[in-house]
């Protein structure tokens, strides 16, 4: 449970529309085909125990209900209406639902925001007249709890585990559909619709206190301003206790920022979602599903405790399918101990592959008891957190195997009893009249006819198992010394640069404010002149880096502003002028404050760490390669803020080029201070809401330590 929640939810919004006491039903109809009629079906057929009320002034029974021509005219109290009247007409109802003291209103019907402007201007009349009515909706398939028996829906769930939160009703029927061919069924369905009002985060919170829920099912379309924030600290909490398998559409690129800073360029609203998903240990997927068969295997088998796995094949062409789509989803393949492959020796064939994948090669026809056999060895082994069976066809092997199917069938479940690990079955001729396939199913052996979709459910156990380990390790965030003196020092430069009505700040006071959070900046010194500048450079010490200093110059080196390795006052006063003469020439009314002069940093490792601040989610951390991983491979990471200690590392760990930070050419590098410099960006970014972008790049990472070598740091108008 949230800590913010208590355990009876009495007296809210969501609470007074999923347990309603009493419910009206605006535009409920005695013809068959009207939602009207549908829904007012629904509640009644679905064992509601409250008392119902339709309304239609022009009738006076449904459904061997009493009707009434307006909601004015019922005397008891309301909790719920659930208005399915056109659009134009929603306005009046909802002002008599306020007039009458209804709690909640669903308003199912269509023809608001999602149509365009002049609908949206009617949804604003709607909010506006509902005063203390709280609105769900408009353009809404519904609520279905069926923990409490109430179902305000066209739909007829079969009763399960499950909760569905969905943006979009026909992906809600479509799901619906998916799962009752599976034979699962759903503890709650709420469609948030056009979220005018009570938004998706509402009931996310309400779900999470069900005990019956036991995983929860999403499709996100998106989420309004800073309410991705919100989502992220509920979804956080709710994925200690039972998963989040979610579907994510409408990518787009975040094309406003590209021109400011690289971490804007790179942060599309589907990195960002990516990684918010990653950081709560929600489970992404692309279809319904995907959605129902993850949901159904992270619910029926234990979780992995890393991502290392068994796959045992009977044919080489599934090995090689299972092994790609194993590798396209994050998983590994397990090294087997010489202990367990000298067993899988001893009962497989000569020429049997036994080292992972392991290939049957025909032993099974031969001996069939050889899959149970294997399947128990390669599950013995500790160095296996999972086993895929692939290949396997249960319903094709029966003119052979005979009776011999089910009895192998059983052997299956009862090896899958004697580990804490889970075990799933690709079988391609995949038939619900095979008794041995209802036999596994039903013993906890999860059955896919597609070896991918077999291979996602076990990535998705290995991914949230591994999640589950990760928060176990709790929360190190770097403080600075004085916190006080920080705030104050880093507040009057923000002021003094929106005085000058800069949004770009010099790096000079990027460079203080970075010395604040104590990271990691090398010695610099401002020249004015070309004499000044040699004598900076004489009491830094040789080899010098040279830089321009000005505000509207971001990327310097394009400009021609930038000047290294620098060994004498000669080429340092050269430098100087070129450096000025090439600011001018970049553009005519630049105005320039200097030149840094600073020592030229030792050979490292480049890497960029950034910050952006999503509309949705707030501040947003990136982390990569630099130089051409950035610009070409764009191999980076993203977190949402705040980071804990296991995210920083996560996000190092997870580009493509994290063999270079771990010494595949060379030493290992400081990866703890790479970790340590993105905890204290994540730090600064919530302490300090006026910085919108943030580039580190490079960051210099040595054996030993970093440094920040070049930062540009851009404030906005808030």
């Amino acid at each position: 449970m949230l800590p913010h929640l208590v355990s009876e939810h009495r007296g809210s919004s969501v609470e007074y529309a999923c347990r309603p006491e009493a419910v009206v039903v605006i535009g409920a109809s005695a013809t068959e085909s009207k939602w009207g009629h549908l829904v007012l079906k629904g509640i009644i057929q679905g064992g509601y125990r409250g008392k119902i009320y339709p309304v239609n002034p022009k009738a006076t029974e449904i459904l061997g209900l009493r009707a009434y021509a307006n909601v004015l005219d019922i005397e008891e109290p309301i909790d719920l209406a659930v208005i399915g009247i056109k659009a134009t007409l929603v306005p009046q109802a909802i002002e008599d639902c306020k007039n009458k003291g209804v709690k909640v209103a669903i308003i199912i019907s269509g023809g608001f925001a999602e149509v365009g402007e002049e609908g949206r201007k009617l949804q604003e009349e709607v909010i506006k007249m509902a005063g203390d009515v709280r609105i769900i909706g408009p353009n809404t398939l519904g609520i279905v709890n069926l923990s409490h028996n109430f179902n305000a829906s066209f739909l007829r769930p079969l009763r399960g585990s499950f909760a569905l939160l969905c943006q979009g009703g026909n992906v809600i029927a479509e799901v619906e559909y998916i799962a009752r061919r599976k034979g699962l069924g759903f503890t709650q369905i709420i469609d948030p619709g056009n979220q005018a009002d009570v938004g998706i985060c509402d009931f996310l919170e309400y779900i999470n206190d069900d005990p019956e829920t036991k995983a929860i099912l999403m499709y996100i379309e998106g989420f309004g301003k800073n309410e991705g924030r919100r989502f992220l600290r509920i979804a956080k909490e709710i994925t200690k206790t039972k998963p989040i398998i979610a579907i994510k559409v409408g990518v787009t690129e975040a094309g406003a920022k590209a021109i400011r800073s690289h971490t804007g360029s790179l942060a599309g609203d589907d990195a960002i979602y990516d990684a918010a998903f990653r950081q709560a240990g929600i489970i992404r997927v692309r279809n319904s599903y995907e959605l129902v068969d993850t949901a159904d295997a992270l619910l029926r088998l234990p979780v992995m405790k890393s991502n290392k796995f068994g796959i045992l094949v009977d044919g080489g062409s599934h090995s090689t399918m299972a092994c790609d789509a194993a590798s396209k989803y994050g998983l590994e393949l397990s090294d087997l101990s010489d202990k367990t492959q000298r067993m899988l020796r001893k009962i497989l064939l000569p020429h049997s592959p036994v080292s992972n994948p392991v290939d049957f090669a025909g032993a099974m026809d031969a001996d069939v008891r050889v899959l149970t056999k294997a399947s128990d060895l390669i599950l013995q082994d500790e160095n296996v957190d999972g086993l895929l069976l692939a290949g396997i066809n249960f319903g094709g092997y029966s003119q052979w195997w005979g009776a011999m199917e089910k009895e192998i069938a059983y052997g299956l479940t009862e090896v899958q009893g004697r580990y804490t690990k889970p075990m799933i079955l690709h079988n391609s001729v995949l038939s619900q009249e095979t008794p041995a396939l209802q036999i596994i199913n039903d013993g906890g052996i999860p059955v896919y006819s597609d070896v991918e979709r077999a291979a996602r459910c076990m990535a998705a156990l290995a991914d949230y198992g591994m999640y589950i380990e990760s928060v176990k390790k709790g929360v190190e965030l770097p403080v600075p010394v004085s916190e006080k003196l920080t705030a104050n020092n880093v507040a009057q430069i923000i002021r003094r640069a929106r005085a000058g009505r800069r949004h770009n700040l010099l790096e000079t006071e990027a460079r203080q404010i970075l010395k604040e959070y104590g990271l990691p900046v090398p010695e610099f010194r401002v020249a004015t002149t070309k004499e000044d500048a040699g004598r900076v450079a004489e009491k830094i010490g040789y080899p010098v880096a040279a830089k321009v200093l000005s505000a509207k110059i971001i990327h310097k080196t394009e400009a021609g502003g930038v000047k290294l390795n620098l060994k004498d006052k000669d080429e340092v006063e050269k430098a100087f002028d070129e450096i000025i003469e090439n600011a001018r020439r970049y553009s005519r009314d630049t105005q320039v404050e200097g030149v840094i002069i600073s020592p030229m940093e030792r050979v490292g490792t480049e890497v960029i760490i950034g910050m952006i601040r999503d509309a949705q989610f707030g501040p947003v951390i990136m982390f990569g390669l630099g130089g051409i991983f950035v610009e070409v491979l764009k191999d980076v990471s993203f977190r949402v803020v705040p980071l804990e200690e296991h995210d920083a590392w996560e996000m190092v760990r997870e580009i493509q080029g994290y063999p270079v930070l771990k010494g595949v050419r060379g030493k290992a590098k400081d990866i703890n201070a790479i970790v340590n410099i993105i905890l204290k960006i994540s730090k600064l970014s919530m302490e300090n809401e006026k910085i919108t972008e943030l580039d580190l790049n490079p960051v210099v990472v040595f054996e030993e330590g970093a440094s920040v070598v070049d930062t540009r740091m851009i404030i906005g108008n808030q």
